[in-house]
Order: C-alpha cells, then structure tokens, then sequence
C-alpha cells in the first residue's frame, strides 16, 4: 500500500542554546509514536543555521496561529 502524499507541513524552530532542547524531546516523542491514531508524520529534523528544527505533516483545521 502507498502511503498517502502530504498536503503540506509544518516547522517548528528553536534557537541553540545552553539549555536542554525541548524540540528535541519533542521530536524524540514524535518518533516513538508514529503509526499510531491521531499523530501527525514525522518528516525531518535536525540543526541549521543556529536553530533547531522539525518538520512534520501539517494536519488539517489545526486553527493555530502565532502571534508576534
């Protein structure tokens, strides 16, 4: 079975620093629970340019907006 294609994804930055990574714990929650109901796929994470990063499947009706 094909999995199905992405809609589209969502990305969650985090500035290095000398504290513990919550995006990293994060990140680690998300792995061990993927195939499972109700969590979105896990796509890539990592480190660039001075910031944490994770990309994951952007759900629909999420209705989430940052506010700045």
């Amino acid at each position: 079975m094909l999995a199905p294609r992405l809609q589209g994804v969502a990305a969650k930055l985090e500035p290095v620093g000398p504290k513990r990574s919550l995006l990293k714990t994060e990140v680690a929650l998300l792995k061990e629970l993927q195939g499972t109901p109700h969590v979105c796929r896990y796509i890539a994470s990592g480190c660039a340019n001075g910031f944490n990063y994770l990309i994951m499947e952007l759900l629909p009706g999420g209705g989430m907006r940052l506010k700045c």
